[in-house]
């Protein structure tokens, strides 16, 4: 065959793959059930909540919620929320990965416009509702952060403790290792301490951390928006829509006493955890259980792994325990101490494509709890929209069980929400 006919061979394949990958998108509504949504449900406990398969009726709620702002404005489009705890279990805050400038910079879905706006974490305390930006105390300059998911260790009385945060930056993505000061300290900040890359770090989604130099990392896509067009516009698509299995959950360990000074570049130890694993977004953990969950948003499921933490050394890959299919696209999770799971995602896939497009754009929310029995029920739910009430792209929810709480931040939502009993 000659070069030319190979060209031409290969822009017909190319050709014949733009057209399904749109073909696809248009037709989702016809392969995937979109359930009409309130515009603002909420029911906690989960325990009497009724199943996902019972919509709720009206917008009437057994509880109530409201939004958590900053008054800089800048308590925005944060698509992580982690619980900061001590080693006693006592709640010190909820940490948020926040970048405002989403619309401008975002590596999962596009575009990719403009990288030079800093994000940001921020530290909300749930009893005050009162929010601070987290300074980032040596952080090299010229050195982009985009925050994506985040994860943060146990701390000691008065001792500071790590905080992991994925970076999207304008070159690569990266893994950033922060010390995170003592609450104690009076104002609280997060050193720089270095930066972990590798080649095989193409798309970081979530972290869970692991110890001081242990941290596990899900990748979302093998292609990404990074590649040129029009193959970033269209490979990243086909990957999510056909749940091709290019995604993967992987372990980066490094030295922290290694000869490289802190506040460099760090290569990593990089070993693969669960491979081949269709669009791997967000990633919990339960001590509890024992037991590492990680959602599948092109499969509408979480699944769950045995990952016993005894040992210092991590037995991979980790062994499949079950599977729980929810009634939207998961992206990030979390365990509560009594060992149940909170899901958060997004009941419609084009609409989220749309909203990340235009802020008028409805997108809806939903999040369920996931009992240690496989017991799947809606805690809250959302059509989206412009409503003071309503909540646009649920990203992660956090819950108080005790006092029926629960926090949930949005991918380009405008603060936090707060939900709790009327």
């Amino acid at each position: 065959m000659s070069r030319t006919a190979t060209h031409l061979l290969r822009l017909l394949i190319f050709s014949i793959l733009v057209a399904l990958s749109y073909r696809l998108y248009n037709g989702y509504h016809l392969l995937v059930p979109i359930y009409p949504l309130p515009i603002s449900y909420f029911h906690f406990p989960a325990s009497t909540s009724q199943s996902t398969s019972q919509l709720p009726l009206s917008t009437s709620t057994t509880g109530q919620c409201h939004r958590i702002n900053a008054p800089s404005g800048q308590l925005a489009y944060c698509e992580d929320l982690e619980e900061w705890h001590s080693l006693s279990g006592d709640r010190l805050g909820l940490l948020a990965s926040c970048d405002p400038s989403r619309r401008g910079w975002n590596t999962v879905m596009g575009p990719l416009r403009d990288p030079n706006p800093r994000g940001s974490v921020w530290l909300v305390d749930p009893s005050t509702e009162e929010s601070v930006q987290l300074p980032l105390v040596g952080y090299p300059e010229g050195h982009d952060f985009h925050p994506l998911g985040i994860s943060v260790l146990p701390s000691a009385p008065g001792e500071p403790t790590t905080l992991f945060a994925v970076n999207h930056g304008r070159h690569n993505s990266t893994i950033e290792v922060f010390r995170l000061s003592s609450p104690s300290s009076g104002s609280p900040q997060l050193e720089y301490v270095r930066t972990l890359t590798h080649r095989r770090i193409l798309s970081p989604n979530a972290v869970v951390a692991i110890s001081p130099s242990t941290v596990l990392m899900s990748q979302d896509h093998t292609f990404t928006r990074r590649l040129p067009p029009p193959l970033g516009n269209t490979l990243p698509m086909l990957e999510s829509v056909l749940a091709l299995p290019g995604g993967s959950v992987d372990v980066l360990q490094f030295q922290p006493s290694s000869p490289q000074a802190a506040g460099t570049f760090t290569t990593p130890t990089f070993t693969s955890a669960v491979p081949h694993f269709p669009f791997a977004n967000g990633l919990a953990y339960s001590p509890l259980t024992q037991t590492l969950a990680v959602a599948s948003s092109s499969k509408a499921a979480v699944y769950m792994y045995d990952l016993p933490l005894a040992s210092s050394v991590l037995l991979l890959p980790l062994r499949h325990k079950s599977t729980t299919p929810v009634p939207f696209s998961p992206d990030n999770l979390s365990f509560s101490s009594s060992g149940t799971l909170y899901a958060s995602g997004h009941p419609n896939f084009p609409a989220i494509i749309r909203h990340a497009k235009s802020a008028s754009s409805r997108a809806g929310s939903w999040v369920v709890s996931i009992s240690q029995d496989g017991e799947t029920r809606t805690v809250f739910q959302s059509a989206g929209g412009p409503e003071e009430e309503a909540w646009n792209a649920s990203t992660t929810a956090i819950a108080d069980e005790e006092h029926g709480k629960v926090w949930i931040s949005g991918l380009y939502g405008e603060g936090i929400l707060a939900c709790g009993p009327a």
